[in-house]
């Protein structure tokens, strides 16, 4: 996790300067784009809960050999805001959920 202090496409190399700190979620990816159309995503909203962990079920199914890299530092995540955890989200939260279970 990044701070969100920098942004943009034209700062992409100090972003990926900095180390950050470890995050524990799934929403930080590294995979070949020719898996990409083999996909099944449904309707899943982005930014809210479940949604990297159906884009983490697409990656194990498509995958030749599958594994997961805690150590490496191939991604960041700007900011940790946090929004997902909002109450004002459990509409979006029920709704990646029927979906995830239809991509299952």
């Amino acid at each position: 996790v990044l701070s969100n202090h920098v942004t943009g496409s034209n700062n992409l190399s100090l972003l990926f300067s900095e180390l950050g700190k470890s995050h524990s979620g799934h929403d930080c990816f590294v995979f070949r784009r020719d898996l990409y159309p083999n996909f099944i995503l449904g309707d899943i909203c982005l930014g809210v809960a479940r949604a990297g962990k159906t884009l983490l079920l697409n990656l194990i199914c498509n995958a030749n050999r599958f594994e997961e890299f805690r150590d490496y530092h191939l991604t960041f995540h700007l900011g940790e805001d946090e929004i997902w955890r909002s109450g004002e989200m459990f509409d979006y939260d029920l709704h990646n959920d029927a979906e995830i279970n239809k991509v299952w």
